[in-house]
């Protein structure tokens, strides 16, 4: 589940939007990968916010100052079957979707990963400040299992996230479900990224991003929270909504 914030065109009320998706890989040949999405709607953030959408007249969509139509209310569930390349894929790291041989072969040891996710990023960027960003985005996706990889890569991947420089541990935090874990802040493009780990599992429940300040004072996005509610393998088909699209 995803939720961020906006402002309304006018910038007069920020409202907070939410997201809820959910995603089945298929191992076995033969069977179908899918994605499941529902728009959670949106509502003002502080009573203040709602002051002012009400004055505005309680609309039921407005304009964020991003320039998309936004939707108070919330939608229906939409299924997609994820095909093309991700037919038999098991996530998405440095060379593009992978298959899930591609994804066991990656290698497991801070070194090793290091040196493997730096490989495949200069084969598809010439930047060094953005090859910078793409290892610690790779980093980052193996630790929130965004790949299928295995618990060893997942491990190095803690260790290569926790050597790299501007890392900070903030303690004992709650996430956007209430959950508690132990969060480390790292920078991210023009911001900075709060992971919360729960350290008994040694899974992510979430990731927190908050932009900086612009020079104008009014951002675009004003943060964006992602909790994670289930990750791993299961033996389980998804029970897919009626409504399909």
């Amino acid at each position: 589940m995803t939720r961020w914030q906006l402002s309304d065109k006018t910038r007069g009320h920020v409202f907070e939007l939410g997201l809820e998706e959910d995603q089945w890989l298929a191992l076995r040949p033969g069977d179908k990968s899918w994605k499941v999405s529902r728009y959670l709607g949106a509502k003002p953030v502080t009573p203040a916010d709602e002051a002012a959408w009400r004055a505005a007249g309680s609309p039921g969509s407005w304009r964020a100052t991003t320039g998309e139509a936004v939707e108070a209310a919330p939608g229906q569930p939409h299924v997609s079957e994820l095909r093309g390349k991700w037919k038999g894929s098991g996530g998405d790291l440095v060379k593009g979707l992978m298959t899930w041989e591609e994804l066991a072969a990656i290698p497991a040891g801070p070194a090793k990963l290091r040196e493997y996710l730096e490989t495949g990023i200069r084969e598809r960027t010439a930047s060094p400040t953005e090859s910078g960003d793409r290892l610690r985005d790779a980093v980052v996706r193996i630790v929130c299992a965004r790949v299928a990889t295995s618990p060893e890569v997942r491990a190095s991947a803690y260790r290569l996230l926790a050597s790299m420089p501007g890392l900070r541990a903030e303690g004992e935090v709650t996430d956007v479900l209430g959950r508690r874990g132990q969060a480390v802040v790292h920078r991210l493009g023009a911001g900075e990224e709060r992971l919360v780990v729960d350290t008994r599992t040694g899974l992510p429940l979430g990731r927190d991003w908050t932009p900086d300040a612009p020079a104008d004072g009014d951002p675009t996005v004003l943060r964006q929270r992602t909790a994670y509610r289930n990750l791993g393998w299961t033996g389980e088909r998804p029970d897919l909504p009626a409504a399909k699209g």
